[in-house]
């Protein structure tokens, strides 16, 4: 298993230096066919990336323009190394108020899937849920898993967004219903608290999070995606913390 987390490419030297695996950067910002090629990418072993879309893509506007701005986008990260880029981007999919979400969830991963089949296996593409309070399609991981089996793609298991909606919902985060959840594994794991903090070794929700993934003998990359301080010492705790955790 691999460990990785999210920053960006001022930090990824601190980053790796913490002795986290890999750097999981930013795709809109660093990829995207409307921003210039940084050349720090090369040395900061980004092989995972978040952000697919930047905040001018509109799907619904036109799925074609989103799905030809997202394989440009997959192309250039593959070029530079990436393996695997997640699909979160709630600005990008974000349906209107009212519009059947179900319904705008199957647009927004259809999307995925075209893009998907144009890449072909240079890389892999895995969207994520996100929760209620930051978009309002793609908000069920069990739905988004099962619907990236009829599109194509695979997807990311990301705790946080998933702890997110169970809280509103007063479900608790027993194995059972993270085995609803997560009906066969992920491609790729993000990981932090419902507080959006980093992971803690005796977080229980977390505890049944990681218990499920044991179960499928997971073995992939796991990015932590959490609120943090960007210095050496808050680096190698986070990821002492993660160690722990994932050794249970």
């Amino acid at each position: 298993m691999k460990f990785g987390l999210c920053g960006s490419l001022d930090e990824a030297p601190l980053i790796l230096e913490a002795g986290f695996d890999y750097v999981e950067g930013w795709a809109a910002n660093l990829f995207s066919p409307t921003v210039e090629p940084d050349a720090r990418v090369a040395d900061s072993r980004i092989t995972r990336t978040n952000g697919f879309f930047g905040g001018d893509v509109k799907i619904y506007d036109s799925t074609q323009a989103a799905i030809d701005r997202g394989v440009a986008t997959a192309l250039n990260a593959a070029e530079a190394g990436v393996e695997l880029m997640v699909v979160g981007s709630g600005g990008a999919r974000r349906a209107p108020e009212g519009a059947p979400t179900s319904a705008y969830t199957a647009i927004f991963m259809s999307v995925v899937g075209a893009i998907q089949a144009s890449v072909g296996d240079r890389i892999v593409l895995a969207p994520e849920p996100l929760n209620r309070f930051e978009c309002n399609v793609g908000t069920d991981l069990s739905e988004m898993a099962a619907l990236s089996e009829v599109v194509g793609c695979k997807y990311c298991a990301d705790s946080y967004h998933v702890l997110k909606e169970w809280a509103e919902d007063e479900v608790p985060a027993t194995i059972q219903n993270w085995r609803i959840a997560m009906p066969f594994a992920p491609a790729h794991v993000h990981i932090s608290g419902s507080d959006r903090k980093p992971p803690r070794a005796d977080d229980l929700d977390l505890q049944t999070f990681v218990a499920r993934l044991q179960e499928f003998g997971y073995d992939g990359t796991v990015s932590v995606e959490a609120s943090r301080e960007a210095t050496l010492e808050s680096f190698q705790a986070i990821l002492a913390e993660l160690r722990t955790l994932f050794a249970n």
